[in-house]
């Protein structure tokens, strides 16, 4: 099993001491966070996914990077644009996407 390792830091300053107005700013903070996380581990995942796929399936021809896909998802918290890997076999001229959703 692959383990994913995630670290980030928080920054808040601190304008004001009222306990609602800093429970306001880390409500604001936890969309940001979630939607960096999310982020970080599709490129990770992502990355591992290429790693793994050196060959066509379909013909054994050799995989090459062929550019990259803007793709958006939408979550509960917010939108997440990201951008896909696209390989393209050498051999047939296959379009493949390491990473499907």
């Amino acid at each position: 099993m692959k383990e994913i390792k995630l670290s980030f830091d928080i920054n808040l300053t601190l304008k004001q001491y009222d306990v609602h107005w800093i429970e306001q700013q880390l409500l604001r903070l936890r969309e940001e966070v979630f939607l960096n996380i999310l982020w970080k581990v599709l490129r990770e995942i992502e990355a591992l996914a290429v790693g793994n796929r050196g060959r066509c399936e379909e013909c054994g021809g050799l995989l090459v990077r062929n550019g990259r896909e803007y793709k958006q998802i939408r979550t509960l918290v917010g939108a997440l644009r990201y951008r896909r890997i696209r390989l393209r076999c050498r051999g047939c001229g296959r379009e493949i996407y390491p990473l499907e959703m």
